[in-house]
């Protein structure tokens, strides 16, 4: 999530809210990663479905919103390879190597099958990202009216579904979440020179949101949803389509209605370092809490939770602060 150049109060405040959420939603990864479990677990996962409908859905529209596509061909393609593809080879090798230690396997295969796994990893968003803004910038050039380049990447986007849901062949560098994604992206760009109807939108949009996350979170219905994975079936593409916008749009009426807020824009402009820099110490403080405090009684789960989320915030602050300092600034693209 590159920073523009031009900061946005109400879109760093929906990232930084995001980013918060993306700690909170790996969680369960985390606690299956490293083998724990407990009944009072179900706290911290069983309400995600109210953000999981969207949240990534809504980073790639914003990351839409926020992007330039006017610059020429070389140089849009460098700063692809600075902000997105760089970071995602460097914090991929460095995710490789923390589990290589851990599962003590410094093999050559490890490292390649770790790179090109099946499974997303924590950091598929960034090369999902260049995907996409790649080939919307070929679009962007090959077709100009920007209604079919809305209409071509909807198509892209039903294909990705239809793919993932007959699993036709593999799923090496995401490519299936990376199709999905170019959509969203897209859309972003569209609504960012159409002001009034971003605006009409975004006005109108928690009357939808609202109404039909709250009836499938009570009914038997599955919730489909975009995030590591794509766990939408064909005949879920309507109600996708309007959980994931409408409450994108929802989150960022919410946030434009909050002006702005320090602490979530803090959050926002460096959700960059934070996403690619989270899963490993999420992942140490929930064993290291979990030996030390347990989770046995719900007064030490919530212990437990609040001690794991308030370290992961520093250590992420840490982190940031130090990906901020001139030596380390080109890894994520500064």
């Amino acid at each position: 999530m590159p920073p523009s150049r031009k900061r946005i109060h109400y879109i760093d405040i929906a990232k930084g809210i995001m980013v918060f959420l993306l700690l909170v939603h790996h969680f369960n990864s985390a606690t299956r990663r490293a083998s724990i479990s407990n009944p009072y677990f179900i706290i911290a996962t069983s309400w995600q479905h109210v953000f999981t409908a969207f949240f990534m859905p809504c980073f790639f529209l914003i990351s839409g919103y926020c992007s330039n596509f006017e610059s020429d061909c070389s140089e849009f393609l460098k700063k692809v390879f600075r902000q997105l593809l760089l970071p995602w080879f460097i914090f991929e090798l460095l995710h490789a190597t923390f589990w290589a230690i851990y599962d003590s396997d410094f093999t050559l295969h490890y490292y390649r099958s770790f790179l090109l796994k099946e499974p997303c990893t924590t950091l598929w968003f960034l090369n999902a990202l260049a995907f996409s803004k790649v080939m919307l910038y070929v679009l962007k050039r090959t077709i100009r009216h920007d209604y079919a380049v809305l209409a071509v990447l909807f198509v892209v986007l039903i294909l990705s579904i239809i793919i993932n849901q007959f699993d036709i062949g593999h799923n090496y560098l995401t490519i299936r979440e990376s199709m999905a994604s170019c959509f969203f992206v897209g859309l972003g760009v569209f609504l960012k020179s159409r002001q009034s109807l971003l605006h009409q939108l975004m006005k109108y949009s928690p009357y939808a949101y609202i109404p039909l996350i709250s009836v499938m979170m009570l009914s038997v219905w599955p919730i489909p949803s975009f995030t590591a994975g794509l766990r939408v079936s064909i005949s879920q593409i309507p109600v996708f389509l309007i959980l994931s916008l409408s409450g994108s749009l929802s989150l960022l009426l919410l946030c434009k209605k909050m002006d702005n807020n320090s602490a979530l824009e803090y959050l926002g402009r460096n959700s960059l370092t934070i996403y690619c820099n989270h899963f490993c110490p999420l992942y140490a403080l929930l064993v290291f809490f979990y030996t030390h405090i347990g989770s046995t009684s719900l007064s030490q789960f919530l212990l437990f939770f609040l001690a794991v989320y308030v370290s992961l915030l520093l250590v992420c602050i840490f982190l940031v602060e130090a990906f901020n300092l001139k030596p380390l600034r080109w890894i994520i693209g500064r």
